[in-house]
């Protein structure tokens, strides 16, 4: 009799040898393997963005376990700086002179006409090049308008051990920004304890004359799912800064700003300045940034565009205060229906990916400077990467030597010994080099202006 040849019956026991495979190996797992993976596809269905979970419930459900701040006594000054409620002060600052932007004009006509410095344009100098040399900046122009009064100011950044640049972000945006949201945890995105090193400080009494415009938000636990995933603590530390930062704040206006970048991201002032005078810029609003590793004096012949900008009220309705949904720039269905509601009319997948980016590779609107820190804050910063933080340098002891550091910083190479750190340059001949705080405080922050290794 002739044998028939039947490839379909063929697959079919192929793979029902593999699904039985599959269920003996699982059956040989510890029970709490077992609960992990079903957890894991549990949160393949889940979409944060639709379904928002709480800390509490989070807690309840044992994705998080809350931690406890290291020192059992917390004192009243710690307990009166994690509890305190912010209103948010309009300002009493006066940018212009006789209608023209003060730091934008060089001088003013008897006719009242301003003459800008370089750098900056419009009748009032009040559009710096960045804004005035981007891509879109004429489609956009005949739409935007200096408004009455200037808006408020939110900047919200996460901090580690980013000294400099955290303190870049105090002084070089002080009389922009009306208050500033810190987020700090007791736990690095690894999962390792670290001291809270910004809340010691305010409490010694450190950044004296900024603390009425600090407001320093607490992370007190840590998720168990980051050990294997570091990005979802990144994810949930991004929204806790916006939903913890927003519920502290008072006396905000719906058309007011918030901006919210990493530690390592700063948004120029000038950019800033923009936002706070004018009306009819579009939002979400990205940034170009210049790109720069262990210092100033690496120029990246790349740059870094970030999503970081909107106004208050896109923040509540849009992004539901999530400023890690605003940061991604990512469009799902329920964006778009928010969109939706908010314009009162469809936005679609490329309109909302594709907005407008302010800067342009000849005229950044702010810095990336990553590692931007002494050799010891980086040595820290290596060892409190999340493992999925990819490669991650902090797993090969070698590269967290400060001698192996200091000579890749002195050699221009990345840690790959591969990749070229970027092209070397100086202040006098970049005019983007640095936030002009930096450079007016050369010999505290000389280790990031000129190479000193």
């Amino acid at each position: 009799m002739r044998k028939i040849f039947r490839p379909k019956l063929l697959l079919r026991g192929l793979i029902f040898c593999i699904l039985a495979l599959s269920v003996f190996q699982l059956t040989r797992l510890p029970q709490k393997s077992v609960l992990y993976l079903i957890k894991k596809v549990a949160k393949i269905q889940h979409n944060p963005t639709t379904e928002p979970r709480t800390k509490e419930k989070l807690i309840k459900m044992g994705v998080l376990k809350e931690r406890p701040v290291q020192n059992s006594h917390i004192d009243d000054l710690t307990q009166t700086i994690l509890n305190e409620t912010h209103f948010v002060k309009p300002g009493d600052r006066n940018f212009f002179k006789k209608g023209c932007l003060e730091s934008g004009t060089k001088n003013v006509t008897n006719s009242g006409k301003c003459i800008c410095h370089v750098r900056w344009h419009g009748p009032n100098c009040t559009i710096p090049d960045s804004v005035f040399y981007s891509e879109k900046f004429s489609q956009y122009k005949d739409r935007i308008k200096l408004r009455e009064k200037p808006r408020k100011v939110v900047y919200a950044f996460l901090f580690s051990a980013e000294d400099e640049m955290m303190e870049a972000h105090l002084y070089e945006l002080s009389d922009i920004v009306n208050v500033f949201v810190v987020l700090e945890s007791n736990y690095t995105f690894n999962g390792l304890q670290k001291p809270l090193r910004f809340l010691e400080r305010l409490k010694r009494g450190n950044y004296s004359d900024m603390r009425p415009k600090i407001v320093h938000i607490f992370l007190d636990h840590y998720s168990k799912e980051a050990y294997v995933n570091s990005w979802i603590i990144e994810r949930y530390a991004k929204d806790y800064i916006g939903k913890k930062g927003m519920a502290a704040l008072q006396n905000l206006n719906s058309d007011d700003v918030f901006v919210v970048s990493d530690s390592d991201e700063l948004v120029s002032r000038e950019a800033m300045l923009f936002l706070k005078l004018h009306d009819g810029w579009p939002e979400p609003l990205d940034f170009r940034l210049r790109w720069s590793a262990f210092g100033f004096f690496y120029r990246n012949q790349r740059t870094l565009d970030i999503r970081a900008a909107c106004t208050v009220d896109m923040l509540v309705r849009v992004y539901l205060n999530e400023t890690s949904v605003l940061k991604s720039g990512v469009y799902t269905p329920d964006i778009a229906s928010r969109l939706k509601q908010y314009y009162g009319a469809p936005v679609n997948h490329k309109q909302y990916e594709k907005g407008w980016v302010i800067g342009n590779a000849s005229h950044t609107a702010g810095w990336h400077c990553s590692w931007c820190s002494t050799i010891d804050n980086a040595v820290i910063k290596l060892h409190s990467a999340g493992q999925a933080d990819f490669p991650r340098w902090g797993n090969y002891p070698q590269k967290t030597k400060p001698s192996y550091i200091k000579n890749m910083v002195r050699s221009g190479k990345w840690f790959d010994e591969k990749s070229d750190l970027g092209v070397k340059t100086h202040s006098s001949k970049d005019a983007d080099f640095a936030p002009r705080f930096i450079l007016d405080n050369r010999e505290k922050y000389r280790h990031l202006i000129e190479m000193v290794y």
